[in-house]
C-alpha cells in the first residue's frame, strides 16, 4: 500500500488482526498471563479472566492456548457468538469441542457422551481444559447450572476438565449474583488499561516490528493517543492506525498530535482531557529501533 511505503514499513503496525510473531511483553500483562496459566497448569476447576470490550482479553486467550504444551493438555476454544437457545443446545456444542461425535439431545445421555470422552483425554495423558470467550452471554441460571455441573466431572485420576471463562464486567457482576458458581472460581484475572508509559512502549515496539523509524511516532502523538483510547488496546491500535493514515492524507512523515485529534473525531472518542495538554510520557529510544524479527507463531483462535 502507497501509505506504508510513504513511511517505510513492510506492514501495517497498528492493525487489530493477529500480528505473527509479535508478542509484547509488560508486567501488567505477564502477570495476567501468569495468573491466567496457573488454572490450567494447576487443573483447577474454574478460572475466570475478566476485562473491557477491547481490553485485549481474546489475544491473551489466544496466548494462553499457545502456552499449554500439547503433550499435556488437549485445550479448546468456544467463542459465544449468540446466547443458547437451551442448555442442551449449549452442552452439545461444548461435547463437540472434545471430539463427541453426535451429542445426544438427551441431558442425561449427552453427560455421559461428555464424561466418557474426557476420561478417554485423560487416560491419553492429557488434561482437557475448555477456554469460553464472550461468557457475558452465557445468561440464564440454567446454563449457569451447566457449567457448575461441568466442574463436578471427576474420574478416579482426578479431575478431568479445567473451564476458562472470559467476559465483560456484566459477566463478573452476573456471577456474584450466582454464589453457586461464584463460590467455585479459583482463579480470578482482573485485565487492566494500560497506563501511559506502556501505551508508548507498546506503540514503539509495534513501529519497530514493521520496521519503522521511531521517528514517526511524535511524543506528543502517542500522548494524545493514550488520552483519546483510554490504554484500552483496540481504542489504542484503531486510533493510532488512523492517525497514521492522516499524517499520510496530509504529506507528513510522523504522527502529529493534531493527526492523531482529527482521527479521535472522526472515531468519535472522547479524550479524558484536551489532547493537547495531554502530558508525553514515553519510551526513552536512541538511535535507530532494534527491528524485531518476526517468528512464525500459530494462530489457535483462527
Amino acid at each position: 500500500m502507497d501509505y506504508l511505503k510513504h513511511f517505510g514499513l513492510d506492514r501495517e503496525p497498528f492493525g487489530n488482526d493477529p500480528m505473527p510473531g509479535f508478542h509484547f511483553d509488560s508486567p501488567l500483562l505477564a502477570g495476567a498471563e501468569r495468573r491466567l496459566l496457573r488454572g490450567p497448569l494447576q487443573a483447577k476447576g474454574l478460572t475466570v479472566l475478566i476485562g473491557d470490550h477491547g481490553s485485549g482479553k481474546t489475544t491473551l486467550l489466544r496466548r494462553l492456548v499457545e502456552l499449554l504444551p500439547e503433550n499435556r493438555f488437549d485445550a479448546a476454544v468456544m467463542v459465544m457468538a449468540g446466547r443458547p437457545a437451551e442448555p442442551v443446545e449449549f452442552l452439545q456444542r461444548f461435547a463437540r469441542l472434545f471430539g463427541v461425535t453426535a451429542p445426544s439431545e438427551d441431558r442425561s445421555t449427552l453427560l455421559g457422551q461428555l464424561a466418557g470422552r474426557l476420561v478417554q483425554i485423560q487416560e491419553r495423558g492429557l488434561h482437557a481444559v475448555a477456554v469460553i470467550d464472550e461468557a457475558q452471554l452465557l445468561d440464564g441460571s440454567e446454563v449457569l447450572a451447566e457449567l457448575r455441573g461441568l466442574l463436578n466431572l471427576e474420574a478416579d485420576k482426578g479431575r478431568t476438565l479445567s473451564l476458562v471463562l472470559s467476559g465483560l464486567p456484566a459477566f463478573d457482576d452476573r456471577l456474584a449474583a450466582t454464589p453457586s458458581l461464584s463460590s467455585r472460581v479459583d482463579v480470578k484475572v482482573q485485565l487492566e488499561a494500560f497506563d501511559a508509559e506502556t501505551t508508548a512502549r507498546y506503540l514503539a515496539e509495534r513501529l519497530a516490528f514493521a520496521r519503522g523509524k521511531p521517528e514517526i511516532l511524535q511524543p506528543a502523538a502517542v500522548a494524545a493517543i493514550h488520552a483519546a483510547s483510554g490504554g484500552i488496546l483496540r481504542r489504542v491500535n484503531t486510533l493510532a492506525d488512523n492517525a497514521l493514515y492522516e499524517a499520510f492524507l496530509a504529506g507528513g512523515l510522523a504522527i502529529s498530535a493534531q493527526d492523531v485529534e482529527r482521527a479521535a473525531r472522526s472515531l468519535r472518542l472522547v479524550p479524558s482531557g484536551p489532547l493537547e495538554a495531554a502530558e508525553a510520557v514515553v519510551a526513552p529510544i536512541v538511535g535507530e529501533p532494534e527491528y524485531a524479527t518476526p517468528v512464525a507463531s500459530a494462530d489457535p483462535l483462527r
